[in-house]
């Protein structure tokens, strides 16, 4: 458990952990995919101004890639490599 615990707060150093709050959910409301967590998490890295969503989700890359040209979306092996090298 303490080996978790500071991985996870060694993250917390890298990278803003966001919210959902009630702007998010009526977003996902009233969005027509189909996928309440998805929409309401892509309107999180919108209104966040997020530069990566890291996701394995393969419909959750159909449904939004592309639809912000300031978000990437990656899986997790191609932000892990992204970070690598950078």
């Amino acid at each position: 458990y303490d080996k978790f615990r500071d991985f996870v707060a060694k993250l917390c150093n890298f990278f803003n952990i966001h919210y959902v709050d009630t702007f998010a959910i009526n977003y996902a409301c009233n969005t027509p995919t189909g996928d309440f967590e998805d929409d309401a998490m892509y309107y999180v890295a919108r209104s966040s101004f997020c530069d990566v969503i890291v996701t394995s989700d393969k419909m959750f890359r159909e449904r939004h890639q592309g639809e912000d040209p300031n978000i990437q979306i990656m899986t997790p092996e191609e932000f892990v490599a992204k970070i690598t090298v950078s």
